[in-house]
């Protein structure tokens, strides 16, 4: 007995020997590895100080970049559609911000927005182009209008749309001012689109532009394609000229559509991406006045743009 108790003991002994070599070791390791989080930690935050110097001297950079960029265009767009009358359009996928900046754009560069005409779902849509929405425009289409060979319900409707919201001034020149006339019948075609929830109309019904700027954004998807370009030909055969704008690069979307598009309708039109920028709103002001001159062309940053400006030109 005495010799299994002196066993035990001296196993006991032992582990208490081992666990305290351990714990006393383990205070320097333990020791060691917080300090080396310390460290990482104090790099990592210096790391973040520096990014946030970097972050804040290029914002403030581009700041000073977008002032200059906009005290150059200034003199470029002057006055450029003074005196203008102009239709904004917005597609069912167009931004809000974007309607608003383009309107300002315009009266900025002196001309006068008539109206702004909002598409709705129910315009866009292939189940309605035939049925109400055709059947409604050639009850109501307004004297003059012809259709286009081989036209789609929908480019039918757009036709009269059109014929109901812009003008081709008389004469080569023409009048150059918004007029307040009102066109009756017109303004019975808008009254019947807007019952029948496809459009609204933001002005005065019947008061009709010479000139058309349609604000495009990246929610309009293929389907309404064949809606909206259909009524962008007829909004630039029936006025003075027509310009498609929106946001980004126009790499996808109705912009990309128009600008790949081989329709003879269409080789009139001009188009503008970038909308919202700089850049954008002074090629937007350039290229209506160059639609004013007979002349076109696409406009801005993206890819698919054949200059970033318009050449300066009286309108």
């Amino acid at each position: 007995m005495t010799g299994a108790r002196h066993v035990v003991l001296s196993l006991v002994a032992a582990g208490l020997a081992l666990l305290l070599g351990v714990v006393l070791g383990a205070g320097p390791v333990t020791e060691q590895a917080a300090a080396d989080r310390a460290a990482a930690s104090d790099r990592l935050r210096d790391r973040l100080a520096e990014l946030e110097q970097r972050t804040a001297a290029l914002t403030a950079a581009a700041k000073q970049d977008a002032r200059a960029a906009a005290a150059l265009a200034a003199p470029l767009v002057a006055d450029r559609v003074a005196g203008r009358s102009v239709l904004l359009v917005a597609t069912p996928g167009a931004r809000t911000a974007d309607v608003r900046s383009t309107a300002a754009v315009l009266e900025d560069a002196g001309a006068t927005v008539t109206a702004t005409l909002t598409l709705t779902d129910t315009y866009v849509d292939p189940a309605k182009a035939q049925s109400p929405l055709e059947d409604l425009s050639l009850r109501l289409v307004p004297p003059g209008v012809e259709f286009p060979d081989g036209a789609l319900p929908i480019e039918r409707v757009g036709t009269v749309l059109a014929r109901a919201t812009v003008r081709l001034p008389e004469g080569d020149e023409g009048d150059g001012e918004a007029s307040d006339e009102v066109d009756r019948d017109a303004a019975e075609v808008l009254a019947g689109l807007d019952e029948l929830q496809a459009v609204h109309l933001d002005g005065t019904p019947g008061r009709r532009a010479e000139l058309a700027v349609v604000v495009t954004g990246p929610g309009d998807d293929a389907e309404s394609a064949p809606a909206l370009s259909g009524l962008f030909a007829a909004l630039d055969r029936g006025s003075r000229g027509a310009v498609l704008t929106g946001p980004g690069d126009a790499s996808d979307g109705l912009l990309s559509d128009v600008r790949k598009a081989e329709r003879p309708d269409l080789d009139g039109v001009s188009t503008v991406d970038s909308a919202g920028t700089t850049v954008g709103s002074a090629a937007l002001v350039l290229a209506l006045a160059e639609q004013v001159g007979g002349r076109a062309g696409d406009y801005g940053l993206g890819a698919l743009a054949r200059r970033v400006l318009p050449l300066a030109a009286d309108g």
